[in-house]
């Protein structure tokens, strides 16, 4: 696998210069194993001005934590010219996607699919091997973009939007049973971008729907007459009282760890980068070093409060997190930015034990209220505008994880922290460093001749 840079792109008919892409390809290649194969990828990076590494979305990385691919976190960036070997278990089963991990580098286009086969919980008479992936796209480089969304901040105003949405890759997954038993014919496929209350695409300037035909028969000139489907406009995760487990599981209602010190704010921080306002789950946006990840400094008891890492040194029961978007920090003008976050944990699927769109207030909703039979399983979940989600994980897999917000410009800006998971037990789980310190020792020398003016958080 390798990435170029500065590739001419047109995936929405509008030529992108700035495009970084997988093999040549955007989105880059599937890659598909089976429930119990091991994954070896081995990633070269071409882009001579940027690092890189690869993340594989949703994959828990169980004893592997060294090949999460989060440069600062689990490794250092790959510089241009080198490569790194990425090899784990494939321990579920279903879709999911890969992506470059260095700052803004997949809105630019370095993603792709990824499927691991297995068994299934209902039947189709046929499967369709090529994901269907879905994405904000921008027409400028993505890290021009970022500029934007820090002066939006600064400002207080709303932030920039894509200038098309594309079928292409984001954090939730869903697979679909089509059943073909339409009359053969003319049809229309329509695009549309939901608006009014709770709408997510209102600002997008799609010029109309777009359409396309759909032929059976390629000789047609006909123009369908099929009419338009009725759908709910507004913007939130599927209803999560209709998501039920195939494989139950029931949430221990006794915390290993205290709900009140472990509620996190999806919010705008005080501390500022180039005088703009920066986004943050803890009380300081997080900054990485990308030459001191944190997996080279499992010995630590105190971290650089940019690092933003939670210790968690539990073995056993299940971890709560609450995190919200109460939006207190902003004053007068709080309401005048609100915003959602697809918040997405890295090394665990959780429980969805509450989501709501409205303001957390613990008296009013303490544990004995939360979906604890059977909630959802995800591993990205809808953080609503001035709503709060819950949620809860077993501490099972030894490592440090990543928890942040899918928006890339949110996630860059600092909207992360990490979760340090049995520190003591790390080292024990995982593999040999050598390929990380190898990887740290060809950034280094590369940083030293082409110094790196780091902007963002680094993820």
């Amino acid at each position: 696998m390798s990435s170029d840079s500065c590739m001419q792109l047109f995936p929405d008919g509008y030529s992108k210069p700035y495009g970084k892409v997988v093999n040549d390809t955007f989105p880059g290649p599937l890659i598909e194993a089976c429930w119990g194969d091991e994954v070896v990828v081995h990633v070269t990076n071409y882009l001579q001005l940027n690092g890189s590494t690869i993340h594989w979305h949703g994959v828990r990385q169980l004893g592997s934590n060294e090949m999460d691919g989060v440069n600062g976190i689990t490794q250092c960036p790959i510089a241009y010219g080198d490569t790194f070997t990425y090899r784990f278990k494939v321990t579920q089963y279903g879709t999911t996607w890969y992506h470059s991990h260095y700052s803004l580098q997949y809105p630019d286009g370095v993603s792709g699919p990824l499927v691991f086969h297995g068994p299934t919980s209902d039947n189709w008479d046929e499967e369709w091997e090529t994901p269907l992936l879905m994405t904000d796209w921008v027409h400028d480089s993505a890290f021009a973009v970022f500029s934007q969304e820090l002066l939006a901040a600064e400002n207080l105003t709303a932030p920039p939007t894509g200038d098309s949405i594309l079928l292409n890759g984001h954090g939730q997954r869903y697979n679909i049973i089509i059943e073909a038993n339409a009359a053969p014919g003319d049809y229309w496929i329509r695009t549309e971008i939901p608006g009014g209350q709770g709408g997510c695409g209102g600002a997008i300037d799609v010029h109309g729907n777009i359409t396309g035909i759909l032929r059976y028969d390629a000789s047609s000139t006909a123009l369908p007459t099929s009419s338009r489907n009725d759908y709910p406009s507004d913007c939130h995760d599927e209803p999560k009282e209709l998501l039920r487990p195939v494989l139950p599981w029931t949430i221990d209602p006794h915390p290993q760890n205290d709900v009140h010190n472990n509620t996190y704010e999806a919010g705008i921080s005080e501390v500022r980068f180039h005088n703009a306002f920066r986004w943050d789950l803890t009380d300081t946006p997080m900054w990485l070093d990308f030459s001191n990840p944190t997996i080279l400094n499992l010995e630590n008891t105190t971290w650089n409060p940019e690092y933003a890492v939670i210790d968690y040194n539990f073995d056993r029961g299940f971890v709560y997190l609450v995190i919200t978007a109460n939006l207190t920090r902003l004053g007068e003008n709080k309401t005048e930015i609100p915003a959602g976050h697809p918040i997405h944990m890295h090394g665990h699927d959780f429980a969805v034990l509450a989501q709501e769109n409205r303001t957390y207030d613990e008296s009013r909703d303490p544990i004995e209220t939360f979906n604890l039979n059977n909630p959802p399983r995800r591993d990205v979940v809808f953080l609503p505008s001035n709503g709060f989600v819950a949620l809860a994980f077993k501490p099972d897999n030894p490592g440090i994880w990543l928890v942040h917000c899918h928006i890339a410009w949110h996630a860059s800006s600092g909207l992360a922290l990490q979760i340090l998971e049995r520190q003591p037990d790390i080292l024990d789980s995982i593999g040999t460093l050598e390929a990380t310190n190898r990887t740290c020792d060809g950034w280094d020398a590369y940083e030293k001749a082409h110094p790196i003016d780091q902007d963002d958080s680094g993820i």
